[in-house]
């Protein structure tokens, strides 16, 4: 059966084949190498406010891979040397259970990013986690493991 989805707007009627989407994402290089770390300088005009860091591996220093800012309203990942700005689709609550996992989706610049975490303890003034960040454009995908730390 050969199904299609019309999206209508402003004038424009758009079909689209079954399975469209589907090829959209076979077509897409798997665990390409396309993060860069974040520097301070990226980060200067955003001061932190209780947000949240996440770094490439266990090593928070210099390894920033996604951080958030303005309270937790805007987030930031650099891919191929350019800083994308982000908007929560969805965006955790979060604590300290480390039984609950937490899953995260940030949008733009046809970047999708997926966080999904654990709490793994606590400090003085932030809350430790560790998860998975999945990083998806129209043409390549990476995944890695993060730790990172939230003010609570």
């Amino acid at each position: 059966m050969n199904r299609r989805v019309f999206v209508t707007g402003l004038g424009a009627v758009l079909a689209v084949p079954h399975g469209a989407v589907a090829q959209l994402r076979e077509n897409r290089k798997p665990n390409r190498k396309m993060l860069s770390v974040l520097t301070e300088e990226d980060l200067r005009a955003e001061p932190f406010q209780s947000d949240c860091e996440f770094y490439q591996g266990s090593d928070a220093i210099g390894n920033t891979v996604f951080a958030t800012r303005r309270h937790r309203f805007v987030a930031f990942v650099k891919i191929e040397g350019a800083v994308i700005r982000l908007t929560a689709v969805r965006a955790a609550n979060l604590g300290r259970d480390k039984m609950r996992t937490y899953r995260e989706e940030w949008r733009g610049n046809s970047v999708l990013v997926k966080l999904q975490f654990r709490a793994s303890g606590t400090g003085e003034e932030a809350c430790w986690y560790k998860g998975r960040l999945i990083v998806e454009t129209e043409s390549a995908s990476q995944a890695m493991s993060v730790s990172g730390s939230c003010g609570c």
